[in-house]
Order: structure tokens, then C-alpha cells, then sequence
């Protein structure tokens, strides 16, 4: 079975990556940061992996749920 994780480690859509942890509250600086590594894409693939460095799923699972995944 799939968890959230993996959903999130399979999103190819830096945007949405963005969106989701700035709804779980993450802190304006580093989505910022994330914005601006979107912009040094070559595909939607690339973006999102460049999205994820800046936004582990780590850190959203804890704004999310209060824990480390």
C-alpha cells in the first residue's frame, strides 16, 4: 500500500510540492527559496525534484502530523 510519502516522493509538479507546504505552514523564506529553484528547470520532472530539496518530506510531514516519517 501507498502512503503519503510516496505520493509526495512521486509528485512531478513542483508547484503542487510548493502549494502543499505552504498550506501546512511552512516558513515564507523557504518556500521563496523553493520558488526560485523552480525557475531553473528543464522539465516538470527536474522542477519537482528541485522543489523537494528545498521541501523534504520530512519537514512537511512534521507541520503536518508533528513528526518525523
Amino acid at each position: 500500500m501507498d502512503d503519503a510519502q510516496w505520493g509526495y516522493q512521486h509528485l512531478r509538479n513542483g508547484r503542487m510540492i510548493e502549494w502543499f507546504n505552504e498550506a501546512a505552514g511552512e516558513n515564507l523564506r523557504i518556500i521563496q527559496a523553493a520558488i526560485v529553484v523552480m525557475e531553473e528547470r528543464d522539465s516538470m520532472q527536474t522542477e519537482a525534484r528541485n522543489v523537494r530539496r528545498v521541501l523534504p518530506w520530512d519537514e512537511l510531514a512534521k507541520l503536518l502530523f508533528g513528526q518525523r516519517s
